[in-house]
């Protein structure tokens, strides 16, 4: 075979040429290592408060790697150990599994990967990941992972956590860790990654070697969905528009701020978009579910270094879209969503759909999810406004479904909104007549009971069983300071042995002097009762103190205004389980059964 005559060997010395005691030679043909080439300080847009003048040596390889490449001089022998490479990416194998271990004096080799795994012994301070499992399959690109350095009750410790990534096919990112905990965010590339995860701390002493003292590895398999509707990324701009944007002087002489660099912070924040939502996901039980972009070959801009170098990388495509309507128009305070002066306040959002449509062209029945920014947006001084901005949000009444008697099917709907978003978008308040209701029925079914059911454009539902009842005098509510209020649809069908109607109006709903700072759920399987904590030390019981003894008592953040504004609810024979919303946007979780019932 001429490959293999033309193969060069060189023995260098006795032990790199042995004769075997079937008479045949074998050596070993090793690779020298071409040093360390030394980088410029690269920084990522992930996190890069931290630099470094290096990167760090990579230990992404697996453990149980093959030292060096083994020839024999018997042409069959070379022949057989030739294997096919495979022709798609497959999970690191379970041999390869994590090894959450920091070890102290490992050679160069080792700490390559190139070399077998070390047996020195562990360390209490190797980062430990809780939100990922070893050899997890995820989805997106940017992966959001948290966890915990050394015992956090025992030694609260402060650093940096450093992640090093597969082959070094990105740039390492510093993140803090505090009081021995840390989130972090990771660049994944397509197929097996193994991640490194080295912890420092000023506090702690170093070995003084280039290999980290306490580290841990785990693997990560990266696979792209492609079969979900991808979400189309748009700055769309005036016609007139020079292409810049808003920022301060400082930032404009050290980041710029045309469109070259709209561009690069717009598609990082939509990794970020994705990352968090993959991970909410995830706490939530759905698994690291998340939408996706449509990404194209290109100059990578995630990081400083694949902007100097050049690296092209598969990332999220920006269209940039003119509109017809000039930068003036765009920020004319009559259109502006967030003063409550302007006569057309949802036009920018039919300017927007105008736009995607005249850009993408979708054909009749065709959906396209698109995430526009307008780079024109500016803070009027004078009115003390910000014009040319759109925020939507999954919000608003759908369309009622009516029903009458015993139907079990819909006959008669009320649609606000014809989908194309040119109306300003869905209501998010409706107003309901009996009378109303009525004249869109049947005339035989008019005198019957009137049965609602409201879905949101969110996809939510609620039904109401009865509609002349829950409008009836029966529903209003006296309150003590002389005021009306209205009962809402029950929850639940009360079947659980021992259930009691029962009534409560917060004190702190009507006297100002009332200060609500926590509240307390009792529940085991299901919710027994909720306990309403006050500031000067009294409480208001709704149900019982059952379930767990003590309850679970979500605290408010009284300091910065934080008031309860609601609940979601979980319910079915009664209530399985119950979470508590914030003025702040915060949730308490699920209390009791998240799974019970309907939500």
């Amino acid at each position: 075979m001429p490959f293999f005559k033309e193969l060069r060997l060189r023995r260098t010395s006795a032990k790199s040429n042995k004769t075997t005691p079937n008479g045949s030679s074998t050596w070993s043909a090793s690779t020298e290592s071409n040093g360390t080439v030394p980088t410029t300080k690269s920084s990522s847009t992930l996190s890069s408060s931290h630099g470094a003048t290096s990167t760090p040596a990579s230990s992404i390889q697996p453990h149980q790697s093959t030292p060096n490449l083994n020839l024999t001089t018997t042409a069959s022998k070379l022949s057989s150990t030739i294997s096919q490479p495979p022709q798609r990416p497959v999970a690191l194998a379970q041999g390869m599994a994590s090894n959450r271990n920091s070890v102290a004096g490992m050679s160069i080799a080792q700490s390559t990967g190139s070399g077998p795994a070390p047996k020195q012994p562990t360390s209490a301070f190797a980062p430990r990941v809780l939100s990922v499992t070893e050899n997890s399959w995820v989805n997106q690109k940017v992966l959001l992972v948290y966890g915990q350095v050394a015992d956090p009750s025992q030694q609260a410790l402060d650093g940096t956590l450093i992640v090093c990534h597969h082959q070094d096919n990105f740039p390492p990112t510093h993140w803090p860790v505090s009081e021995s905990h840390f989130k972090a965010l990771v660049h994944l590339s397509p197929g097996p990654n193994r991640v490194r995860f080295d912890f420092t701390s000023p506090k702690m002493l170093s070995n003084n070697t280039s290999i980290p003292s306490h580290s841990s590895w785990m693997n990560i398999n990266y696979l792209p969905a492609t079969t979900s509707p991808p979400v189309q990324l748009v700055i769309l701009l005036g016609k007139d528009s020079p292409g810049t944007f808003d920022a301060v002087p400082e930032r404009i002489q050290r980041e710029g701020n045309d469109l070259d660099a709209a561009t690069c912070k717009f598609r990082m924040a939509a990794y970020l978009w994705q990352a968090f939502t993959g991970e909410q996901m995830y706490r939530n039980g759905f698994g690291r579910r998340c939408f996706r972009f449509e990404e194209e070959w290109q100059s990578g801009t995630l990081t400083f270094r694949d902007r100097e170098s050049g690296q092209m990388r598969s990332e999220a495509k920006i269209h940039v879209v003119r509109s017809e309507k000039t930068v003036k128009e765009l920020r004319d305070l009559n259109v502006a969503q967030q003063y409550d002066k302007a006569a057309h306040s949802g036009d920018l959002f039919s300017i927007a759909m105008r736009a995607m449509k005249n850009h993408f062209k979708p054909t009749p029945g065709q959906k396209q999810y698109v995430s526009v920014l307008l780079l024109d947006a500016h803070w009027d001084t004078k009115a003390k406004t910000i014009t040319g901005v759109i925020a939507t949000a999954p919000t608003g009444v759908a369309f009622v479904e009516l029903f009458s008697g015993d139907d079990g099917i819909c006959h008669s709907w009320i649609e606000y909104g014809n989908g194309d978003g040119l109306s300003g978008g869905p209501p998010r308040q409706i107003v309901l007549t009996e009378n109303d209701l009525r004249s869109r029925m049947a005339e035989e079914k008019k005198g019957k009971i009137l049965k609602l059911s409201i879905h949101s454009v969110g996809q939510g539902s609620h039904n109401v069983e009865d509609f002349g009842q829950l409008i009836s005098k029966s529903s209003v509510v006296k309150l003590p300071n002389g005021q009306t209020g209205f009962r809402g649809s029950k929850l639940g069908a009360s079947q659980q042995a021992g259930s009691q109607p029962q009534q409560i109006i917060l004190d702190s709903a009507i006297k100002q002097t009332s200060l609500l700072t926590s509240i307390k759920v009792y529940h085991g399987f299901a919710v027994d009762g909720l306990e309403f904590c006050y500031e000067d030390l009294t409480s208001q019981l709704f149900g019982k103190r059952g379930g767990q003894p003590g309850g679970s008592e979500f605290f408010l953040d009284t300091r910065r205004g934080e008031v309860m504004m609601g609940f979601n609810l979980r319910s079915g024979l009664w209530v399985d389980g119950i979470e508590i919303l914030t003025s702040l946007g915060r949730r308490s979780g699920m209390y009791g059964n998240p799974t019970g019932g309907s939500g």
